[in-house]
């Protein structure tokens, strides 16, 4: 049998954990959260919940007690949690392939575009004229092989 009194210590908790629950269920922030604190690396909770506590109880001391500081303790919401590497990620040089699939998009459209002349020709022309006998002899046999594959590729849809 229940004794009285901790049946009415039952009722107590349970009334306290239905005006807790109200209380969050009001709260429009609560929910948002909630959501981002599951959304956190389980590995960064703890430390992003330390971090949260310290900071937290610093603006409570600073509020409560009227304690005089320095610095005005006010919420950045530009505040970065986590830390960035100083120097920027090292560059992927592009593959071979994927060199040819850029040069492969850009002689189809090209192929598509009336002849142009103007700032763009003048600037094509300034960059061909930059280049050594070696670059001009490479630009000169990929542009051909694409063209090849190209006409190649026409003749073939217009087969199938």
């Amino acid at each position: 049998m229940i004794a009285a009194a901790d049946l009415e210590r039952l009722r107590e908790a349970l009334a306290e954990a239905r005006r807790m629950v109200a209380e969050m269920h009001e709260d429009r922030l609560f929910p948002r959260l909630v959501l981002v604190l599951a959304s956190v690396m389980p590995q960064d909770r703890e430390a992003l919940l330390r971090m949260l506590e310290h900071e937290v109880g610093a603006r409570l001391l600073v509020a409560r007690n009227g304690v005089w500081s320095r610095f005005a303790l006010r919420a950045n919401p530009y505040a970065r949690i986590f830390q960035r590497p100083a120097e920027p990620p090292p560059t992927r040089s592009l593959a071979f392939d994927e060199c040819m699939l850029a040069a492969r998009a850009g002689a189809r459209i090209s192929l598509q575009l009336p002849p142009r002349s103007g700032p763009s020709s003048t600037a094509t022309r300034r960059v061909w004229r930059g280049l050594s006998s070696t670059e001009r002899a490479i630009v000169i046999a990929n542009s051909m092989m694409l063209q090849d594959r190209l006409r190649a590729l026409g003749a073939r849809r217009r087969v199938g």
